[in-house]
């Protein structure tokens, strides 16, 4: 997100198509539940999410990422302004940790 400053937001019917795939896991499956909840919740249309980052060439993030340098980061909570947006979800967070 940081290095392509944006994310793809995928739509209601791509998610949906992934929570009732008995194929994956139920993990990936309760992610899918997840961020379609959020989306639904804050309105969120499908398509590309904006996200400038004016200070992306400082990140450590983004340089392994356009490097493809593996990169692992442990989520705590409020060790960064995210933990403040409405879209928080402790049990998201917690399952992708």
């Amino acid at each position: 997100m940081i290095a392509e400053e944006g994310l793809q937001i995928p739509s209601q019917e791509e998610l949906e198509e992934k929570i009732c795939d008995w194929n994956l896991p139920l993990a990936k499956r309760a992610a899918a539940a997840d961020f379609l909840a959020e989306i639904q919740l804050l309105k969120i249309p499908c398509g590309v999410l904006s996200v400038p980052h004016r200070f992306k060439k400082y990140s450590i993030q983004a340089a392994c990422y356009t490097n493809k340098v593996p990169f692992t980061d442990h989520p705590m909570f409020g060790h960064d302004i995210i933990y403040t947006h409405k879209a928080n979800n402790g049990a998201a967070i917690g399952r992708t940790a």
